[in-house]
């Protein structure tokens, strides 16, 4: 029974893993949202949205996949990331 409960975890553990960006891509699409972002909202309302938003990014999209949806058009880029960005801006 305990082997079971480590290995159920231990899967967990590593999909949850594997599903979420690496922190260097983390901060890679932090650095590229705050800077434009702060010129509309102030610096604290920037950080906070910026923040939020690389974090629901993260959640749903591994590196290879961000990869893979910033090598599109804008269009495609703006439907793959418009649930992140609609949550963060009502938070």
């Amino acid at each position: 029974m305990k082997n079971s409960f480590f290995i159920i975890i231990f899967f967990f553990i590593l999909t949850n893993l594997s599903l979420s960006m690496s922190l260097e891509y983390e901060k890679q699409l932090y650095l590229g949202c705050y800077p434009d972002t702060k010129k509309y909202i102030g610096a604290k309302k920037a950080q906070e949205y910026c923040n939020c938003t690389v974090k629901l990014l993260s959640e749903r999209y591994s590196d290879k996949e961000v990869d893979i949806i910033f090598k599109k058009n804008q269009k495609e880029i703006v439907k793959a990331t418009e649930f992140a960005i609609k949550y963060c801006e009502v938070k």
